[in-house]
């Protein structure tokens, strides 16, 4: 009896075990999925070193992973170790064919090897990472073997099918903003293929770019209906939501295109934006802080966390922010104008007063800085200052100085 107890006590043991290594192994996840984010910002922000160094510590915990595998091979391509990036990309290729063969092709064509270059591009051409023949042919990375002989030999061949030409069509003349002809070529394909979402997406690109938002949406809902697995579509449709003001419509959609693409840090910046436009400070702050620590050095990240703040009305952390922008960036006068109309607001006048001089150094052709340089003036009972500044702000189209202006001369 008391070995039957042993045995189910060292059963127990065990599960116990094995329950903290699978606790422990969701918490390992999300902190390497922090790690490999962290290295992407640190890329970014062209700090190789740091940033190999993450996507190295990710790589730890899943040694196959592509991404983190095509993450190196970029940082160290870009810190100029080309031992490391070719090790990387043969470690790559051997998870996921084609996925490292186009870098691996720039890489060769950099040190002139043609035959080594193309014979990479014709693992890129045939694998399902292939990208338009317009983007490899614009690839200033191949200017040095294009006019060799397996270059050409490369280009004989039709890699191409007929409907990967048509969209690059399509994008070409979208480009061109030849918008008409654009939709007159989706519209008649459409007509032929309705299922067809890349198509559905192109119109909705085109109708974007036109300004015709709901258009624009329509579009993008159907490509989503046909392929919900696209992140592009969201985004895209979010944008076309925001040209209309719908910032409750797009932020489903930034959200949504966030989580399946963590790694487009920029959606962040996008998602806290909108939240700000609608009004929920405390959501926008959330993404832009995550944003900002990212990307520390950003100023116009700062620039929308102060701006956040100021319409909160928590004006000592907008002048935190603001003074984190010019320490960043001394040359731009949002960041002057936005900090004067701070201190504006806290009373401290003669700041403001400041700071409305320099934006005006920087810019002297923005009425709201005129506008608010002579409201600090007539705080501090400079009345004579005050409607030559507003003065002047009226004559660059200043509706709010114009008024001043009326009420003061209705008062003498």
């Amino acid at each position: 009896m008391r070995v039957k107890n042993r045995i189910t006590g060292a059963s127990f043991r065990r599960i116990c075990l094995l329950l903290s290594l699978v606790l422990a192994g969701f918490r390992t996840g999300a902190q390497v999925q922090e790690t490999y984010l962290e290295g992407i910002a640190l890329a970014d922000r062209t700090a190789y070193r740091e940033a190999r160094e993450h996507f190295e510590e990710a790589l730890r915990y899943d040694r196959e992973n592509p991404e983190y595998l095509l993450k190196l091979a970029e940082v160290c391509r870009q810190a100029g170790d080309r031992e490391a990036a070719l090790g990387y990309l043969r470690q790559l290729e051997a998870v996921d064919p084609g996925r490292g063969s186009y870098m691996l092709a720039g890489i060769y064509a950099t040190e002139g090897n043609a035959a080594e270059a193309v014979r990479q591009l014709e693992v890129h051409l045939r694998s399902p990472y292939r990208l338009p023949s317009d983007v490899i042919l614009l690839d200033p990375t191949f200017a040095g073997i294009e006019g060799s002989p397996p270059w050409k030999k490369l280009w004989s061949v039709e890699w191409y099918t007929a409907d990967e030409e048509l969209l690059q069509e399509i994008r070409y003349l979208t480009g061109s903003g030849d918008y008409l002809q654009a939709l007159e070529i989706i519209d008649r394909e459409l007509g032929e293929n309705p299922a067809w979402d890349a198509l559905h997406a192109a119109r909705g690109r085109v109708l974007l770019k036109m300004g015709q938002f709901q258009g624009a949406v329509q579009s993008y809902t159907r490509a989503i209906q046909i392929n919900p697995a696209n992140p592009s579509f969201f985004h895209e449709r979010a944008e076309a939501w925001i040209g209309q003001g719908k910032y409750d419509k797009a932020i489903p959609d930034m959200e949504k295109a966030s989580r399946m693409e963590p790694g487009k840090l920029e959606l962040l910046l996008e998602i806290g934006k909108a939240y700000h436009k609608s009004g929920l400070f405390d959501k926008a702050a959330g993404y832009l802080e995550r944003f900002a620590a990212y990307y520390p050095d950003d100023p116009d990240a700062r620039f929308e966390l102060g701006t956040l703040r100021y319409d909160a009305g928590d004006y000592l952390a907008a002048l935190q922010q603001f003074n984190a922008c010019l320490q960043l960036d001394g040359t731009d006068p949002r960041f002057y104008a936005a900090r004067g109309k701070t201190y504006l607001e806290t009373r401290t006048y003669r700041y403001a007063l400041n700071d409305f001089g320099m934006a005006l150094d920087l810019d002297a052709g923005d009425p709201e800085t005129w506008y608010l340089k002579g409201q600090a003036r007539w705080y501090m009972n400079d009345r004579v200052g005050a409607v030559g500044d507003w003065q002047h702000a009226a004559r660059l189209g200043s509706r709010e100085a114009a008024e001043k202006l009326v009420e003061h001369a209705a008062g003498e």
